[in-house]
């Protein structure tokens, strides 16, 4: 005989056979939902419009004006887009481990968490890393005094040398094209190495290409990059003005992310900055006495 000990303990209570239901769910549906979206057709059909950033060549056109590195990538680029076309991601290519630059790199790592956490989940951030290699080359004095002091006139001098950003471009763009990932790509670039990517493309012919070419101020696009292809835009000082983030970025009460003291606007005037180069210049002098003093 069944006791009632028994039959309250054989019966689900109440409360859990309303939530019986809840058990039988689609695991990767649930979680489907809190990813990113992914790159494809967008809902109202517009172009898919990925870029292609070779990084530390898009950032030297703020030389002299290093404020001008802080900039918003999703902004910058939807200036470039055309009627019908929707900026879906934006591939970042760059290389770190130089430890001379060890501080520029910290500064740009904070812009790259600025940018996600400002974009939100509106625009995928990829970022593909290479890296450098330390490198000597033979550099001829300039000062005669230093050649009779060393009693030659060629030294050694030690650099580093960016390795594998140019290759992580060229093949994440052709191979995002093959799986169809994008309808346009808007190659960020000035480098004349990337004449061979843009060769290789034009046999997607269902695949359009741009270029946009990073050029400081009174200076020159790539005169290679410029007859490979016959769509090509210029970025300006005055974009990236335009396209500033905010000088503290948040999400939530945690991430905070501040434009680094060293990005901050330059307001020191015109004879400021001519008076920096020959301080540059006197200790990239000084580094190649020292290495050409050390013993070998």
């Amino acid at each position: 005989m069944e006791t009632k000990e028994t039959k309250d303990a054989s019966l689900p209570s109440l409360m859990n056979m309303n939530r019986l239901w809840l058990k039988w769910l689609d695991v990767a549906g649930l979680f489907r939902r809190f990813r990113q979206p992914e790159e494809g057709p967008c809902p109202d059909k517009s172009k898919r419009v990925n870029v292609y950033v070779d990084l530390l060549n898009m950032i030297m056109i703020a030389s002299g004006k290093p404020w001008l590195k802080w900039f918003d990538g999703a902004r910058l680029f939807r200036r470039f887009l055309r009627p019908g076309e929707k900026l879906c991601a934006i591939h970042w290519f760059y290389s770190v481990g130089n430890e001379r630059r060890a501080a520029d790199e910290a500064c740009i790592d904070t812009l790259m968490k600025a940018n996600i956490c400002h974009t939100g989940h509106a625009v995928r951030h990829i970022h593909t890393l290479g890296g450098f290699m330390p490198k000597t080359r033979p550099t001829k004095l300039a000062d005669p005094r230093h050649e009779k002091i060393l009693g030659r006139a060629v030294v050694d001098v030690s650099y580093w040398s960016e390795k594998c950003t140019d290759i992580n471009l060229a093949t994440g763009l052709v191979a995002d094209a093959y799986e169809d990932l994008f309808d346009t790509a808007l190659l960020v670039t000035n480098d004349s190495d990337q004449v061979a990517t843009v060769s290789t493309l034009k046999r997607r012919p269902d695949k359009n290409l741009r270029i946009l070419t990073p050029v400081q101020e009174n200076g020159s696009q790539s005169k290679d990059l410029f007859d490979s292809c016959h769509d090509v835009q210029i970025i300006r000082q005055y974009h990236m003005a335009d396209s500033q983030l905010p000088t503290v970025v948040r999400s939530g009460a945690e991430q905070i992310f501040r434009r680094p003291d060293q990005w901050t606007q330059y307001t020191g005037g015109a004879t400021a900055g001519k008076a920096a180069k020959p301080q540059a210049d006197s200790k990239r002098l000084s580094i190649a006495i020292k290495e050409a003093l050390r013993p070998r």
